[in-house]
């Protein structure tokens, strides 16, 4: 509970956050001073998508990274693989109860090997309490406050990691995305975040490791991040920022 000695740091006001935390497994990287990337994508990932994040997800853990995903299968179970492939611990966010299974035919290996692999599970909802939408969002806000960055590797507008993303701007935390190809859908999500500039564009693991590093930028607070939104593109009337200027 908060004020406890292993509640973690997060990101963002305390009144957003949640009231109590379930964990399986090591609950210490909650608290770990090793950063946390989370390591996003779409479910139904190209092998290009696959590719990225595998090799990604390696790299920093091997550099000591701490992996934070959340249970969604495709890139965000490839991102935790990969930290086990490495021999790194992980962090999964639950949209459920520790004993549930969050989606129908989940592989819960993935949970057993990121607890067996010294990881933790974590979810703000109790034993026994389903998936829901409410849960789901819930998941995507604690996820983006426990993050120190935020990188999507793949995803369409609407894709969850999408989401988290925006979560992330609002609440300063970095965000990179690795560019796709423009004739993918798959990487319309990730090409948009960068084309708006709120992340960093994502084409090595150092790129990813400079995201910690970074100072982080202000949080964008009462704009709309998503596919439909208000913030002005560069265009006739609003000249383009330049790069030097731009605040990531």
């Amino acid at each position: 509970m908060p004020g406890d000695p292993g509640w973690p740091a997060l990101a963002g006001s305390p009144a957003t956050h949640p009231l109590v935390l379930w964990t399986r497994g090591d609950a210490s990287h909650l608290t770990s001073s090793a950063p946390r990337v989370a390591v996003l994508g779409a479910r139904f990932p190209t092998d290009y998508g696959r590719d990225v994040t595998r090799t990604l997800a390696i790299d920093l853990a091997d550099r000591g990274l701490t992996i934070l995903g959340s249970s969604w299968p495709g890139v965000d179970a490839t991102a935790l693989l990969g930290a086990a492939v490495a021999g790194g611990p992980a962090i999964t966010v639950l949209p459920a109860g520790l004993d549930r299974r969050p989606y129908p035919g989940d592989d819960a290996a993935l949970f057993r090997t990121t607890v067996s692999n010294g990881g933790v599970l974590v979810s703000a909802c109790p034993p026994g309490r389903p998936t829901s939408r409410a849960h789901a969002q819930a998941r995507d806000r604690l996820l983006a406050s426990l993050a120190d960055a935020v990188v999507v590797t793949e995803g369409a507008y609407r894709c969850p990691a999408i989401r988290i993303a925006q979560h992330a701007v609002r609440l300063g935390v970095p965000v990179g995305a690795v560019p796709g190809p423009i004739t993918s859908g798959t990487s319309t999500g990730t090409n948009d975040l960068l084309q708006r500039r709120v992340a960093r564009i994502i084409t090595h693991p150092t790129d990813a490791m400079n995201l910690v590093t970074a100072p982080r930028p202000a949080p964008a607070a009462g704009h709309s991040l998503g596919h439909e939104s208000s913030v002005s593109r560069p265009g006739r009337d609003v000249p383009p920022t330049p790069p030097a200027l731009i605040p990531l």
